[in-house]
């Protein structure tokens, strides 16, 4: 019997399977059809009614919430590979500690397909050394010169996720560098939300043993920065990496 099971279950995945490659295809090509005509990109209200019509057609089924939870997926899905296909730059998260870039990196990533890179950890495995190591060892400016270098590097390439620190732009150069094929998205987060993520963390040089009131004071000093340097600005406060990622694909997608 368990066997019988299982073999069904083999070939729902296999029907599964050819028919979200169908799906996610078909979704590529209206992106570009949509671009070529100069048609809007994200359209939400489309998916409320896909939505709404599976509701209708599943009112006796018992797993009507778990399929609709499947179809927001697969529109999540639809969106990364939509902003693939028509957005051509590479997108290059920057924000104080804290605000999330390295997890709403990977999460970006992986639903558009991109290569992710987080300047921090080149830094340390080229390095051998973590970030805090070499803050206490050689001081902030040999880190800077690091992170010079590393973002130098890794703006040269394409259909690329970028996480870079949150001190990457007191240095002009490197926002240039990272411009030339990126756009920049500021992840927002209040003082008091930065506070509370990142003050028992003893991996953050600059903010170790710091009171909340020098952390806020830090913070104003480069908002601004990030303000004049950012493409895009999103706030993060409360938010879900889901729905920070949501937010940033409609972004880039209603100006592609």
């Amino acid at each position: 019997m368990l066997d019988l099971l299982r073999a069904e279950i083999d070939a729902c995945d296999t029907i599964l399977t050819e028919t979200l490659t169908r799906r996610l295809m078909a979704a590529a090509r209206i992106a570009a059809y949509k671009k070529e005509q100069s048609l809007a990109l994200y359209q939400p209200e489309r998916e409320a009614v896909i939505l709404n019509k599976i509701a209708e057609n599943l009112e006796s089924t018992p797993y009507a919430k778990h399929i609709q939870d499947f179809y927001r997926c697969i529109f999540r899905l639809s969106r990364g590979i939509q902003m693939r296909e028509v957005f051509p730059h590479n997108l290059v998260l920057i924000g104080f500690m804290g605000s999330g870039k390295t997890t709403v990196g990977q999460y970006l990533a992986d639903l558009s397909g991109y290569t992710y890179y987080d300047v921090d950890t080149i830094i340390e495995q080229q390095a051998g050394k973590s970030v805090s190591e070499i803050f206490s060892r050689y001081g902030e400016a040999a880190f800077r010169a690091l992170e010079r270098q590393t973002i130098e590097s890794v703006s040269n390439n394409e259909n690329a996720v970028i996480s870079c620190g949150g001190g990457c732009i007191l240095d002009q150069n490197n926002i240039i560098d990272l411009k030339q094929k990126g756009k920049l998205v500021w992840l927002m987060a209040e003082a008091e939300t930065l506070y509370e993520r990142i003050k028992y963390q003893g991996t953050r040089p600059l903010v170790l043993n710091k009171t909340f009131e020098e952390i806020k004071e830090l913070v104003e000093k480069r908002r601004p920065l990030y303000s004049g340097a950012a493409d895009y600005q999103v706030a993060v406060d409360r938010k879900p990496v889901s729905d920070i990622v949501d937010v940033i694909i409609g972004m880039v997608m209603r100006q592609a």
